[in-house]
């Protein structure tokens, strides 16, 4: 069973029909974290093979959000915790994170790196 790991503060909100729909196609088990630092501690405490992750996460420790530590959270998982997909599913469209992204991409040729607007993902026939 595939072990994913969901960094994002509408995980159980606005996109939970998202998780409810990838657990029900099939063989994975989705762990869903509202905040950076959850998912740090959910990376150190469970063998994750994928990262869906928003790049502007809040902090979880009582400051507000920070503008990538979604980006931050991906190079620490693919460096450290061998993950081999990372999709950032975020509503952020500056150009220093797609940037960002696409040195990511270069950096780690073997993983697999994507970007999805979350705005589009709530038009019919996405999810």
């Amino acid at each position: 069973m595939r072990e994913i790991l969901w960094a994002d503060d509408d995980a159980v909100g606005m996109l939970a029909s998202l998780g409810d729909n990838l657990e029900a196609a099939g063989n994975l088990r989705l762990k869903r974290v509202l905040t950076y630092s959850a998912a740090l501690a959910a990376l150190r405490q469970d063998t994750v093979s994928s990262l869906l992750v928003d790049v502007a996460l809040p902090r979880g420790d009582g400051r507000l959000f920070a503008r990538h530590l979604g980006l931050d959270l991906a190079r620490i998982a693919i460096t450290q915790h061998s993950v081999a997909v990372v999709v950032f599913l975020t509503v952020v469209h500056d150009g220093d994170v797609l940037v960002a992204i696409a040195a990511l991409k270069k950096a780690n040729p073997t993983i697999v790196i994507d970007y999805f607007d979350k705005t589009q993902l709530l038009a019919p026939k996405v999810i």
